[in-house]
């Protein structure tokens, strides 16, 4: 109760946080929308890895055992039906058929793969918020861990079509970018109010 001002990511940790503090944060974007993509686009990096032109992304985090299931079937129905090979980012010994596994990257790399991805296939809220940074076709799929927050961010920016859903079929979404983007620009904005407002206090 002694902070003078609290800020959260998700209208559910606001609540939270409310729950505790009786105080109502001031919802802002993740620090990844702070910058936009022009910004990105001068730090990041291609890997040293062998990168096919024209692939599918894969990023997804494993929980349990048969999480990422869904991510993997559809990534190959969107690579056979757009011409794409998929690359798979992903600590794991497993191989894959017809997956290039790359296990780890620097975060200058992952910024590179995601802006340079036909399509990204991922159940991470930060794979997310980059692909709607950067306007990229995606899917997101809400596990139970990150399936607030992912499901909360799509709504957010009118992005719910993008969920990844058991019966989704692969295909190119016709998102209107410039509402989004529109979007994106309004709550950087607010945010740096926000930033602003509590500096100078």
């Amino acid at each position: 109760n002694t902070f003078a001002g609290i800020s959260a990511r998700e209208e559910s940790a606001a609540q939270l946080i409310c729950d505790v503090t009786q105080k109502k944060p001031e919802i802002v974007p993740d620090p990844v929308f702070l910058l936009d993509k022009e910004d990105w686009r001068k730090i990041e990096k291609k890997p040293a890895d062998d990168i096919p032109q024209k692939y599918v992304l894969i990023y997804r985090f494993i929980v349990k055992a048969d999480d990422g299931n869904r991510i993997m079937q559809f990534a190959k129905q969107y690579a056979e039906k757009y011409g794409c090979k998929i690359v798979m980012l992903q600590d794991t010994l497993k191989k894959f058929n017809g997956v290039n596994v790359i296990k780890s990257v620097a975060p200058d790399e992952f910024v590179w793969l995601i802006d340079h991805a036909q399509c990204v296939v991922t159940n991470s809220f930060h794979g997310t918020a980059f692909s709607v940074l950067f306007g990229k076709q995606f899917f997101s799929e809400a596990n139970v861990v990150r399936g607030t927050r992912i499901k909360e961010i799509l709504s957010l920016y009118g992005l719910e079509d993008h969920l990844l859903t058991e019966n989704k079929k692969a295909s190119e979404l016709d998102t209107d970018w410039d509402k989004v983007n529109a979007k994106v620009s309004k709550y950087r904005a607010g945010a740096f109010e926000y930033i602003d407002s509590i500096i100078s206090d």
